[in-house]
């Protein structure tokens, strides 16, 4: 009874909406009448025994409402009835869970404030007017659609407006899509900021305004924001197209955001190459996409595509799993064995919805696979975000690739090869060497902090390049010292050059806490003549002869002598020595490695590594491999990772006083954790002010299981201080989701060899444990394992390719802005 009762008023509704739909008299109450009425009838439904049919039936009446209200310029009811004809669609076969009821009572507590908010009859006779917005020359405009609820903000309008004035924008804050649709028509700003809770409304009505501006949405950056954290606002901000997405927000981060997004992006049109036999469904994704901006090439058979692909460099291809002569699992099997194609997204779009197949697609080098029919903005949003994430990656790669940094200065490993090039050459140019050093470096150090001592590596820097020529090749090795290989052709210009490059240092001041210091440089010079074809050997000659000009006073020049670089004694003894003396600045340096983001969101997160520096050419720069046993064995391993977490503290608490925070991941032993590692930490935190969150320690899972009871209860003290856990993962192990259970980490690092091929226990696990912690993945040799790590769903990585380990936080995440 009850369900027929509903019937009948679902279909008496129908016939009112569509008498309305015909009338072409002014707006009256009608369409708040109508609204209200099915809004009730959506009510019963939840309320009842979700029906299928009387769903279907809603589906439709939403969306005829949205498209009324639209014809009436109504665009926020419109918006809102659009995403109510979505939800039922979404939910109409089983019916909402929980996530989705709320979606429900969300959408319709927002349909009512609209429709009680203003009157539609007086708003119809009188379409509501936004004036033009003036603003100054030297300003640019910024958009925002906030919620009518201050307390549901994510920043306050009024504090940000002031924040933003002070870096030269104009702020205009919007409570209702009509405004703001009728704002876009007359003006496109420099930033569109939206609340996280509207990207829905915010999405629905760019896919209307872009009808008549095409690309609108490529076009405006789109900054999402969120009172706190949420994994589904997230999720929302990245279908809805937001470029970054920030939560609990200050109102300094979203103005930084702003003017970061704010700079003017001179990338090229993304570009697609849709591979489909069928003519109607790749016309209908080019029209998506060409609506969002995108240049699209078609193709009908995986000929076409190759051919097609000699001329054309796409950013992402949208393949067909079926296509005449080669099918789509062929063609990306013979793309993926080129080299220009190994990052390259490919995208299967298929009505198919065989499991095995989907399996075949991934497993043959496919990024992801849709199932036809899709919704333009999912596929829009689908495109755009791989997209994004590639060419990110292709720029990263080529920045790891170039031989010089943004400094205009050799890499290490390139200045390595560079030098051991030109000592195997036989009949190169006459070529010098130097090794230089600022004298009391490791006084200094202790004084400056990290982004300081940046500073003032940059000037030095500067100042070094002015005295060299363009065939000159520096790099810098760290903690203040550098080398330089010249090519000169008498000795008479060696020592001239190497006097030009001490004086262009001396007599430097620096101001440390009030105190000034004048910096004296010593160097050591040799000949290629004394190398004897080994790069090794010619810069430890030059690195000894500077250590003896360091030692004689500083601010001079020593040649290096023919003698063979001695290490001492034996290096385990050494290192031994070396271990003995507590860790300070002056014989410790520390390298950050940047984890580069996948999929993940663009947050500055680096491997911090400690390095000990001992007094001979041998022990000068020991990695945590080189000192890990002898530590171990001397029981100094955990003085030397308590060091490592406090300095690690205080790069965070620097970073953020300087405006760019910094997350720090920290490798610490067992020993360690099993004995005052905890309380040191919480020691630290509760001196510095540092977000607890920001500092992440991580473990070998292996160690950890030697006693992981013991283990297990150490970890529980480190989270209630809410301090991060990553476990690090090399080798296949038994019962590793019981061990990961007890341990609750928040983050994994994991091996590339464990991920290239992974058993089906192991993704089941990755899988479980990905809504709950990071994925990392660590080790990898080249980007040919990237379309592997992204089909895993990896969060981050580690590789030397793509971020090289670095004196300074200099990484530029910035590149890399995703929502997703």
């Amino acid at each position: 009874m009850q369900s027929a009762a509903l019937d009948y008023s679902l279909k008496k509704k129908s016939r009112t909406l569509n008498s309305y739909s015909v009338d072409r008299s002014p707006m009256s109450e009608n369409i708040a009448t109508v609204a209200r009425d099915q809004l009730r009838a959506l009510a019963g439904l939840l309320t009842g025994e979700w029906q299928s049919k009387e769903a279907q039936v809603l589906v439709r009446q939403f969306g005829a409402l949205a498209e009324l209200a639209s014809e009436r310029h109504h665009t926020e009811l419109s918006t809102l009835a659009r995403a109510l004809s979505a939800s039922a669609l979404l939910y109409q076969k089983n019916g909402p869970d929980a996530a989705g009821r709320a979606r429900f009572l969300e959408l319709g507590r927002k349909v009512n404030a609209v429709l009680n908010g203003e009157s539609f009859a007086k708003k119809n006779q009188a379409k509501a007017q936004t004036p033009d917005i003036v603003i100054g020359d030297d300003f640019k405009a910024v958009f925002m659609l906030a919620e009518t609820d201050v307390k549901q903000s994510a920043v306050v309008p009024k504090e940000l407006l002031a924040a933003l004035a002070q870096r030269k924008f104009a702020l205009h804050v919007f409570a209702e899509g009509d405004g703001l649709t009728e704002a876009l028509s007359k003006l496109t700003p420099a930033v569109l900021i939206c609340e996280a809770a509207l990207m829905p409304a915010l999405s629905e009505m760019l896919d209307v305004i872009e009808k008549n501006q095409p690309g609108l949405s490529s076009r405006v950056p789109l900054l999402a924001l969120n009172r706190v954290a949420s994994a589904q606002r997230r999720l929302t901000a990245a279908l809805g197209w937001a470029d970054v997405y920030l939560e609990a927000p200050t109102v300094a981060q979203v103005a930084e955001a702003v003017q970061e997004l704010a700079v003017p992006r001179d990338e090229a049109p993304y570009q697609v190459l849709i591979v489909d036999d069928d003519r109607q469904q790749a016309m209908f994704c080019a029209g998506v996409l060409r609506r969002k901006g995108m240049e699209v090439k078609s193709a009908l058979n995986a000929d076409e595509a190759l051919a097609t692909l000699a001329t054309m460099r796409p950013d992402l291809v949208i393949m067909d799993l079926y296509l005449p002569g080669l099918d789509g699992l062929e063609l990306t099997a013979i793309l993926r064995q080129r080299s220009d194609s190994l990052v390259l997204p490919i995208v299967f779009l298929s009505g198919e919805q065989d499991t095995q197949k989907r399996f075949d697609a991934l497993n043959v080098g496919g990024d992801d696979y849709l199932t036809k029919p899709i919704r333009p903005r999912h596929l829009a949003t689908a495109v755009s975000s791989r997209i994004k994430r590639v060419r990110a990656l292709r720029a990263q790669l080529a920045e790891a690739r170039a031989p010089t940094d943004h400094q205009g200065i050799y890499r290490r490993q390139a200045f390595l090869e560079l030098l051991q090039s030109d000592a195997e050459r036989k009949n190169s140019p006459p070529t010098g060497l130097f090794y230089l050093a600022i004298d009391h470096a490791n006084s200094l150090t202790t004084e400056l902090g990290l982004f300081a001592q940046s500073e003032l590596e940059g000037e030095l820097i500067s100042r070094l390049n002015e005295a060299c020529e363009a065939s000159d090749a520096l790099t810098s090795l760290g903690n203040f010292e550098y080398a330089l290989l010249v090519r000169r052709s008498e000795l008479e210009r060696l020592l001239k050059l190497a006097e030009s490059l001490r004086t262009s240092v001396a007599g430097r001041a620096v101001v440390v806490k009030s105190d000034e210091y004048a910096l004296t440089m010593s160097l050591g010079m040799i000949e290629k003549t004394d190398a004897k074809a080994s790069a090794e050997r010619w810069l430890a000659l030059a690195q000894t002869a500077c250590q003896r000009a360091s030692q004689a006073g500083g601010n001079r020049i020593e040649r290096a002598s023919q003698e063979p670089v001695r290490a001492g004694t034996a290096r385990a003894k050494v290192i031994e020595d070396v271990l003995q003396e507590p860790p300070t600045r002056n014989n410790t340096s520390f390298e950050f490695q940047p984890l580069v983001p996948l999929r993940a969101a663009p947050v500055a997160q680096y491997i911090q590594m400690l390095r000990l520096r001992g007094n001979t050419v041998a022990t000068s720069n020991l990695s945590r491999p080189d000192y890990l046993g002898p530590a171990e064995r001397s029981g100094t391993i955990a003085r030397l990772d308590r060091f490592a977490a406090q300095h690690a503290v205080d790069v965070i608490r620097e970073s953020a006083r300087f405006g760019q925070p910094a997350r720090l991941h920290v490798r610490a032993s067992a020993s360690a954790l099993l004995g005052d590692l905890g309380p040191g930490v919480r020691s630290e935190l509760s001196m510095s002010n540092v977000e607890p969150s920001q500092l992440t320690l991580e473990f070998d899972l292996h160690e950890l299981e030697l006693d992981l009871p013991q283990a297990v209860r150490k970890l529980e003290q480190l989270r209630q201080l809410h301090v991060g856990i990553s476990l690090s993962i090399s080798l296949p192990r038994a019962k590793l989701a019981q061990v990961l259970q007890k341990c609750k980490p928040t983050a994994l690092k994991i091996h590339s060899a464990l991920l290239q091929t992974p058993s089906t226990e192991f993704l089941q696990i990755l899988s479980e444990w990905r809504n709950h912690a990071s994925i990392i993945a660590t080790d990898l040799t080249g980007p040919e394992h990237l379309p592997a790590l992204w089909q895993q769903q990896v969060d981050y990585v580690q590789a030397d390719f793509l971020g090289a380990p670095s004196a300074q936080l200099d990484f530029i995440f910035a590149q890399l802005k995703l929502s997703a």
